[in-house]
């Protein structure tokens, strides 16, 4: 990364609002970011904890729906990236840190059409079943 003096915009994608392991490890990534090269910004998908404990470390997430895809809509979904690619180029995101299966998805499309580099974190997975297919699980 060539620094020139403007900072590197990081868009991290998390569709829990829950406080879990993931939401502990990756608020802890985000607190060691180096402030005075790096600008996180969220998108999360609803209140709740995670988002209080965003706030107290002064980021204001923005709110995206990320639906279920084992029944894809096609409606929902193409309102889900373009929300997506909105905020990208309102944020003028460098990098996107997406953190959850779903988010994923979503995340690579829009990711693709903006051309920007992605990063897949997978947190919830358990043996045997990918949860962005499971429509009982948040994942």
């Amino acid at each position: 990364m060539i620094n020139d003096g403007k900072k590197f915009n990081i868009l991290y994608l998390h569709n829990e609002s829950i406080m879990g392991g993931a939401e502990i490890s990756l608020l802890n990534l985000v607190k060691g970011l180096n402030k005075k090269l790096f600008i996180p910004h969220f998108i999360c998908s609803k209140e709740g904890p995670f988002i209080d404990e965003l706030e107290k470390i002064k980021i204001t997430p923005d709110f995206v729906q990320f639906p279920g895809i084992r029944w894809p809509n096609p409606v929902q979904i193409y309102n889900t990236v373009r929300n997506l690619i909105d905020i990208i180029k309102k944020r003028q995101i460098n990098l996107i840190h997406s953190n959850q299966p779903r988010s994923n998805l979503f995340g690579a499309i829009a990711a693709k059409i903006k051309n920007v580099p992605i990063v897949w974190h997978e947190r919830c997975l358990e043996r045997g079943s990918w949860h962005s297919f499971n429509l009982g699980n948040e994942c």
